[in-house]
């Protein structure tokens, strides 16, 4: 449900930011996203880039994420369940790291 009401609200509100971040990316690349939320910009990014993960610690998010993931058949990008500040993250050199909209929940 969690997953829902974010992409009914506050993802459009999202959407200007995302563009930017979009443009930014270079073809071909990798990304990791940290606080993906529901993997939004991930998925926007997903014809753009060559791979992706998205890490966010609300079970509720990643489980819509996968679910939208398996559904739209987006074999290139994973979503993983971590807290950012207890859990450490040593497996993801990418090309790119993005953390939009992510510090203000960081405790």
């Amino acid at each position: 449900m969690k997953g829902i009401v974010k992409v009914n609200t506050v993802d459009k509100y999202l959407s200007p930011i995302r563009h930017q971040i979009i443009e930014l990316i270079e073809p071909n690349t990798s990304v990791v996203e940290f606080g993906c939320g529901n993997g939004d910009l991930l998925f926007k990014l997903s014809t753009k880039i060559r791979s992706g993960i998205g890490l966010d610690k609300s079970t509720q998010l990643i489980s819509y994420a996968r679910k939208r993931k398996e559904e739209e058949q987006v074999s290139k990008l994973d979503f993983r369940i971590i807290n950012l500040v207890t859990e450490p993250f040593t497996d993801l050199k990418k090309d790119y790291s993005i953390a939009s909209l992510l510090f203000h929940i960081l405790t």
